[in-house]
């Protein structure tokens, strides 16, 4: 079994093998990189381990290798898919908060400026509200 690795697309691309008896002992392993001169090298290390897995993955079922088995909730029959800018990312904490401010009353229209993590809003300032520092 051959795999190939390439180190960079303009060169050759790398040739690890290994030689296995039928009880899976190692005979013999090689690789065309410059480690591999050794015969050890982690490309050689990394087929050895591609081929245990394989064998100890062979006939069963891996996640990947069925559709979607999640149980759906009972009160939802189908999910439609949807353009990822109309979804509301908000979270619900800071859908409380804008729904607390809209029944107290509080109908500034002004963005607010966070002046920290979990700390609260700040109206923005605007032009107006610098007016007497530029009168002198």
């Amino acid at each position: 079994m051959q795999v190939n690795h390439s180190m960079r697309l303009s060169q050759k691309p790398l040739q690890p093998w290994v030689i296995l008896t039928a009880c899976g002992e190692g005979e013999s392993a090689h690789c065309t990189c410059m480690a591999g001169v050794a015969d050890k090298c982690a490309h050689v290390a990394a087929l050895l381990y591609k081929i245990d897995t394989a064998v100890r993955l062979r006939g069963n079922v891996t996640p990947t290798d069925v559709e979607v088995y999640w149980v759906m909730p009972s009160n939802i029959t189908k999910v439609q898919g949807v353009p990822s800018h109309t979804i509301d990312f908000t979270t619900s904490s800071a859908q409380k908060k804008a729904l607390d401010r809209s029944v107290c009353g509080d109908t500034s229209t002004a963005p607010k400026i966070r002046t920290r993590s979990g700390g609260t809003c700040l109206p923005q300032k605007t032009l107006a509200d610098l007016k007497p520092l530029t009168e002198l």
